[in-house]
């Protein structure tokens, strides 16, 4: 007998009256996570102090995700734990760290070794002149332009790798998968660390004492596979171009390294009511990346666009924790990437013992 059309109307009405009722909203994930507190030393001499996330299954096996917080903010602002926590059920181990000066990242382990440093020594001149050499280290004792240390913390991310390369070779977790997310201006000092790991190869040749990046009077062998090939994709929230970070400079990066285009895919998350963060990843995506080649010569980059979060104003790592749907778009974009990268297997000996100096100004930033 067919229904009628009230009744149908009425049986509608019910429907989107009931899922509250019928359908109970699905239960957060709540397995237990194993994290430990990690310290690690710059190759100037900066102890960094986080805590990695290991992966619930498979950690050995399992890809890496490194957080970036901030620059100048407190790195305990925002859930970044809860992040790390959800991508470390999702497959991924993860490492949160605290950029040098800032939260539990203020001892400086080799005085002689900072204060020899030149970039060092210009951005605390008061505290280079005293006697003993001081060991401590916070942002607000930069007596210079606040900003203009910004470039040095490159060197926080690439100890960060490093560590996380030792910890490979003992069968921790896998660094043939790495993947960077980071909010606001750390964009820019996480695009420079990215462009420099195309100098540096993914296993140490023995007996080779790898000082500087990019190399002084050594040139990586011939054939070599090089470590931004690990680079699996970066995710930007709110992506701020830091003023150290010239517009042309990126471009350089790009033209001068080419596979960075070709292999690291990167995502950018907005709020819809972002209209600077917005701006800035469409002159990433457009003007520096040209993630749609404009050139017959060049493919469009595989996996690399921007998304917004509707109806937000929230900037960076506000874009967390607040109910927004940003958790679940990383990992869905992860999952996305790391499908197609087949489960890359781990190298077993990168012979990493400690990191080189990522020289800024040899990448075109002052």
């Amino acid at each position: 007998m067919p229904v009628r059309l009230p009744a149908l109307l009425a049986a509608a009405a019910f429907a989107l009256a009931a899922p509250a009722l019928a359908q109970a909203p699905p239960k957060a994930d709540d397995t237990p996570v194993d994290s430990k507190d990690v310290g690690f030393t710059t190759a100037d001499g900066v102890d960094i102090q986080g805590t990695l996330y290991k992966a619930v299954k498979n950690p050995s096996d399992a890809p890496c995700v490194i957080l970036l917080h901030s620059f100048g903010k407190d790195p305990n602002k925002g859930d970044w734990t809860g992040l790390a926590k959800t991508l470390a059920r999702k497959g991924f181990n993860t490492l949160r760290f605290d950029f040098r000066g800032h939260g539990k990242s203020t001892v400086i382990s080799d005085t002689n070794l900072f204060w020899s440093n030149p970039m060092n020594v210009a951005a605390f001149p008061s505290l280079a002149k005293k006697k003993p050499l001081p060991n401590k280290l916070e942002m607000k004792d930069v007596t210079t332009a606040r900003g203009g240390y910004f470039p040095q913390l490159a060197n926080d991310i690439l100890a960060a790798r490093i560590d996380l390369d030792k910890k490979n070779d003992g069968g921790e977790v896998n660094t043939g998968s790495v993947y960077l997310i980071g909010a606001t201006d750390a964009t820019a000092i996480g695009m420079l660390y990215m462009t420099a790991e195309w100098t540096r190869p993914q296993v140490l040749p023995q007996a080779v004492n790898l000082l500087t990046l990019p190399p002084n009077n050594w040139q990586v062998p011939p054939n070599s596979d090089l470590a931004g090939k690990d680079i699996a994709a970066a995710v930007w929230l709110s992506p701020v171009r830091h003023p150290t970070v010239d517009k042309d400079v990126m471009k350089r990066w790009v033209a001068a390294y080419t596979e960075l285009r070709a292999k690291n895919s990167m995502l950018f998350i907005n709020g819809a009511d972002d209209k600077a963060g917005k701006t800035t990843s469409n002159y990433i995506l457009d003007e520096v990346l040209v993630a749609k080649s404009r050139d017959k010569k060049l493919n469009d980059m595989r996996f690399t666009s921007a998304i917004e979060v509707k109806g937000s104003k929230n900037l960076g790592v506000d874009l967390l924790g607040n109910a927004l749907g940003t958790e679940e778009e990383i990992v869905k974009y992860l999952e996305t990437v790391e499908k197609d990268r087949k489960n890359i297997t781990r190298t077993a000996n990168r012979n990493y013992t400690k990191p080189p100096l990522l020289v800024p100004a040899l990448f075109g930033v002052r």
